[in-house]
């Protein structure tokens, strides 16, 4: 069995539901059936109709929509402080970063002062000298 850009199942045209020749959803959908088994793309399609159904039942009962739901319900649960932690971080960054691209650069920065600090056991203002210089010297290159 041949596969295609790592695909194995699925390979009806119905089943391929995604635009311009991509496989994102595909992917995604053989994610799903792997993971819990499934033979068939009916089975997956079972699967996402009930998350569906399960998702709209909550965003009845929040008075919500579907494009709000994970907001509306993270008021309800409560988070460990390392999820809050992960969370505020990325906001952090993601205010430092002029855009998508500049994303990866800034996270780049931050994990590398994160490493002089707490693996190579350097003091802060050191740490963010020799990010700072890295940073400079790769902009000249």
């Amino acid at each position: 069995m041949s596969s295609n850009n790592g695909l194995i199942m699925f390979k009806s045209p119905l089943q391929r539901v995604d635009k311009n020749n991509e496989i994102k959803h595909r992917k995604f959908a053989e994610k799903v059936a792997k993971r819990h088994g499934l033979q068939n793309f009916y089975e997956v399609l079972e699967i996402y109709e009930r998350c569906y159904e399960i998702c709209m039942e909550l965003c009845d009962i929040l008075g919500t929509n579907l494009n709000n739901l994970r907001n509306e319900l993270e008021k309800y649960i409560p988070l460990d402080p390392l999820t809050m932690l992960h969370r505020k971080f990325c906001e952090f960054v993601m205010q430092l970063a002029k855009d998508d691209k500049d994303i990866e650069k800034e996270l780049s920065k931050t994990y590398r002062l994160f490493y002089k600090m707490y693996v190579e056991k350097k003091p802060f203002s050191n740490a963010i000298v020799e990010v700072f210089n890295e940073f400079m010297e790769s902009k000249k290159e």
